[in-house]
């Protein structure tokens, strides 16, 4: 950035604070969470209860988990692009302008459409497992059978799994979505190759050196 003041936040001074005081902070926010979970018997499993909680603990997470994360990774990972073709703007012009501004075009490209998959997926998988969770708690009855409260568990726990997806598959979604993110990632286990191999190599030529 082109401010002094903004250029600050970004500091290891400043993320040593920051990060142990989200944590409190998210901490905070669910700590409603133990008063309205029950374990219930035999199966050892806890639930929310009552099913007001669990519509408002939907409501929560679709706006707290889902939305507020999916928007402010597409604002801070747009303006985190933007900042980088201006800082590319400022520099030297390159002795070949044309394929360097090319190259910068496509590089931003696959920054964008990273971005951009990230979120959505997360974003959808979160919501589905928001509205599901809503819609249990809204249908759900104290003379419903024992077939229909199955069911109902069978969605939670497959909307639940769905929800993992994002923050579990970044790295396998990078890897399918950009091809910049291919090609640096199999650079750098050429190196981690290239590293291993070398020394061995020059052992066995010395080896072979002092025989002759």
């Amino acid at each position: 950035s082109s401010s002094a003041k903004l250029r600050e936040w970004s500091s290891v001074r400043v993320s040593s604070r920051t990060i142990p005081l989200t944590v409190v902070f998210i901490g905070i926010m669910y700590i409603h969470m133990p008063f309205y979970n029950v374990l219930t018997r035999p199966q050892n499993k806890c639930g929310i209860q009552p099913p007001s909680y669990q519509a408002f603990f939907s409501i929560w997470n679709l706006v707290i988990w889902s939305w507020i994360p999916t928007i402010a990774m597409l604002v801070f990972g747009g303006l985190t692009v933007q900042h980088v073709h201006q800082g590319r703007k400022r520099l030297a012009p390159t002795n070949n302008p044309n394929n360097s501004q090319s190259n910068q075009k496509k590089s931003d490209r696959q920054l964008i459409r990273m971005m951009f998959v990230q979120a959505l997926v997360f974003g959808l998988t979160t919501t589905v497992n928001s509205i599901v969770g809503l819609y249990v708690a809204r249908t759900t009855s104290s003379t419903d059978t024992a077939v229909k409260l199955a069911i109902y568990n069978y969605l939670l726990n497959v909307s639940s799994s769905m929800a993992l997806i994002g923050p579990c598959m970044a790295f396998y979604l990078f890897t399918l979505s950009s091809q910049i993110f291919r090609r640096e990632l199999l650079q750098l286990f050429h190196r981690i190759c290239y590293r291993r191999v070398t020394p061995t190599d020059n052992i066995q030529h010395s080896t072979a050196t002092q025989r002759y």
